[in-house]
């Protein structure tokens, strides 16, 4: 009998498992002392991205793209299930740098073509958490000076595509995958080992009455810098966009082979009685 049970809990464990790995995982974060369960942060619509070389007249163009945001709430299946607001107990913050090259030679060759295709070289990205909740994506202050409680890189590879109008206006998305570095102890559970971001990217008049002001600064000065706040290109080539974005992660394997292993002994037991 207990040979049986051993088999049932094992094989439940390997089918729960592997359904978590194709599908979106649940996490948990306590907030204020209740805890919620998520499956993505949800990254402001008035977050930023800004480059300070990026040249499109450069046949061979590879710059570095920077980010800022801060997160609206916290979502289920596509549903928000917390909202940070004014009496939340603390504010998360997120700052990214990207280093990436145009591929494609007929669009940097020709201004009036329509989309352009990037591939990122290196990344890396960490979200903060701050009880003084005093960030402000308008001047870019209070970005980076909470707690770090995650962080890690990104995996190098094609990262998105950007629909262009005569080098003026625009918009277009990136998905970045890479590995999560560190994590703060209770931060959220299970532990996560990887993640997937999804951002939107707008430029020019396409950035224009959807929430967004543009910063006169970013948070890191040491890596970004002060910024020209007019939107588009500036004489030094700066290139500023609004970010809207969301960040999904992906949980160590035995996490999950743990809770497979926890809902078959509930099951089992169940039967037994």
């Amino acid at each position: 009998m207990r040979k049986n049970l051993l088999k049932t809990l094992v094989a439940a464990a390997a089918f729960v498992a592997a359904g978590a790995a194709s599908a979106a995982q649940v996490y948990t974060m306590n907030i204020g002392g209740t805890d919620y369960q998520f499956d993505q942060i949800d990254w402001s619509s008035g977050g930023s991205a800004w480059s300070p070389n990026y040249d499109p007249t450069n046949p061979n163009a590879t710059f570095d793209l920077f980010v800022m945001s801060k997160a609206v709430g916290l979502n289920l299946n596509n549903a928000s299930v917390y909202t940070f607001d004014a009496s939340s107990p603390f504010e998360l913050t997120l700052f990214a740098r990207l280093n990436e090259t145009v591929i494609d030679e007929t669009t940097k060759l020709n201004p009036t073509r329509t989309t352009q295709d990037f591939t990122l070289n290196y990344g890396s990205w960490t979200v903060r958490q701050d009880a003084a909740k005093n960030s402000d994506l308008s001047t870019g202050a209070g970005i980076a000076d909470g707690n770090v409680v995650l962080t890690g890189t990104f995996n190098p590879g094609l990262s998105g595509q950007f629909a262009l109008n005569n080098g003026v206006t625009g918009q277009g998305s990136e998905t970045l995958e890479g590995v999560v570095t560190i994590t703060a102890p209770g931060f959220m559970t299970p532990t996560p080992v990887g993640t997937t971001a999804g951002t939107e990217l707008r430029f020019g008049n396409a950035a224009n009455g959807v929430g967004w002001t543009a910063p006169v600064s970013f948070s890191n000065g040491s890596d970004a810098g002060v910024i020209d706040a007019s939107m588009g290109f500036n004489p030094n080539n700066q290139l500023l966009l609004q970010a809207d974005g969301s960040q999904g992660f992906i949980p160590e394997p035995a996490s999950m082979a743990l809770v497979g292993l926890g809902l078959a002994g509930m099951a089992a037991v169940r039967r037994r009685k």
